[in-house]
């Protein structure tokens, strides 16, 4: 598409210069449509992105952690393996 309007920005003819300028212009208005629409995928993204640090490290702080007693075992281990 470069190469297109670089090749009619060229050419001599105001024809061919008011095409391209159409294009661009076409081009431009494309671009300002769909502007909120990534602004808007952005918030998504960060929105899901602060949820995902929020949450993983409890999700992993529980996952880790132990939620019985280990004193009995650790004392058995000893006993066994020694240490």
């Amino acid at each position: 598409m470069a190469r297109k309007l670089g090749k009619l920005m060229k050419s001599e003819g105001t024809e061919s210069v008011a095409k391209a300028k159409k294009i661009l212009k076409e081009q431009e208005d494309a671009y300002e449509k769909n502007r909120p629409k990534k602004w808007a995928l952005v918030g998504v993204g960060l929105a899901i992105g602060a949820c995902l640090g929020l949450w993983i490290p409890d999700i992993y702080k529980f996952a880790t952690n132990t939620l019985f007693d280990r004193s009995g075992i650790e004392s058995l281990l000893k006993d066994y393996l020694g240490g």
